[in-house]
């Protein structure tokens, strides 16, 4: 279909039971709807004050060297990058392996996570759509249009929400599935949100529908029962 003149593909797969409740799965990058297979944006938690802050920075040091070198090129150089990447066909794999690589809760082994015929499906849509550089324009356009409430309300956001935290993705100061829903649950943010049910996992990575599909499902499941047309 297309929207604003902008073609997007999308995936109708109808529900079962006598009133299934209508939903839209989306996916983030570097993922495709290839996702929805196993299939909230993670939200954020802050930082409590430690009596030692050793491990605070080391967990601030290895966060940075996950995610900023990502965001940072995105942001300022995304187009350079995206002509390169859309003119290789081992480049484009190559960067995205390196997100599916270091994202992941893996242990080491991408390949304990996804098999080499997921990666290579998921690199493919890219390579066969020519869409790598729309899918790294949303962080340049986040940076120069930041998003605000179209209201003065609170929260925020007042649908109903559900949030799934994993602790691969922990802040620093924050160690267990339990700390990570507290530190949410009395951070700044929770006021932000109409959220009714707020869960975290031990084992996931960014991917976490697809690392843990059990337990995001369940999350979902519980999200939206009692939510019925």
């Amino acid at each position: 279909m297309t929207v604003a003149d902008v073609p997007v593909h999308f995936m109708r797969k109808p529900g079962r039971g006598p009133i299934p409740i209508p939903l839209i799965l989306t996916h983030g990058r570097p993922w495709t709807t290839q996702l929805l297979q196993r299939r909230p944006r993670l939200g954020l938690c802050p930082q409590p004050s430690l009596p030692d802050e050793q491990p605070a920075r080391a967990r601030t040091i290895e966060l940075d060297h996950r995610w900023a070198p990502h965001l940072a090129v995105h942001m300022f150089d995304g187009a350079t990058l995206a002509h390169g990447l859309s003119d290789s066909p081992a480049g484009l794999p190559a960067w995205l392996l390196e997100r599916w690589n270091s994202w992941s809760d893996n242990g080491g082994d991408v390949e304990s996570v996804f098999t080499k015929d997921d990666l290579l499906t998921h690199a493919t849509i890219y390579w066969a759509t020519n869409s790598i550089a729309t899918s790294m324009r949303y962080h340049a356009n986040a940076n120069r249009y930041p998003w605000t409430p179209a209201h003065d309300h609170t929260p925020v956001v007042q649908a109903p929400v559900g949030l799934t935290f994993v602790t691969y993705e922990n802040p620093p100061g924050v160690g267990t599935a339990g700390e990570r829903v507290r530190a949410f649950k009395t951070g700044p943010l929770a006021g932000w949100f109409n959220h009714i049910n707020v869960n975290a996992h031990e084992r996931g990575g960014h991917f976490v529908p697809w690392e843990n599909p059990e337990a995001w499902g369940s999350n979902l499941r519980r999200t939206f029962h009692g939510h019925r047309p």
